[in-house]
């Protein structure tokens, strides 16, 4: 066997912004289905449907729900509030991700994603309709 990579890890990143909320009540309606079969939720997200697997928790630190995109994803947490001007959002990249795609395509498919769930808030970046870039 040969060693093709070492020493990563996962990351975790908090973003000051918001969903919005067709996005927070497609959560919502997630987590009581996940709380009423005992196991986490299959949601579609946003406009190109992302599916997502809905936990029955959040997070601590005010994160209402949490969810997770697969083996070699992310899981997110996001708080029910839609004040841009808080920590909201907060991903955590799992290391498979890291190891299959490096920090740069990571960074990019995070973004990528929470424009795709039509994220806005107070962040470096955004574009002139307030959204995340």
């Amino acid at each position: 066997m040969q060693m093709i990579y070492q020493n990563f890890d996962g990351l975790d990143v908090a973003f000051q912004g918001s969903l919005p909320p067709s996005i927070l009540e497609a959560l919502e309606q997630g987590k009581q289905q996940a709380l009423a079969q005992g196991e986490d939720a299959l949601v579609l997200l946003g406009l190109k449907q992302c599916p997502v697997l809905v936990a029955e928790t959040g997070a601590r630190g005010g994160y209402a729900y949490r969810f997770d995109t697969g083996p070699a994803g992310e899981v997110w947490f996001v708080s029910k509030s839609i004040d841009p001007k808080r920590w909201n959002i907060r991903v955590s990249v799992k290391s498979l991700n890291f190891g299959l795609n490096g920090y740069a395509a990571v960074k990019q498919n995070s973004i990528a994603f929470l424009t795709e769930l039509g994220a806005y808030g107070v962040v470096r970046g955004l574009t002139s309709d307030n959204h995340i870039i």
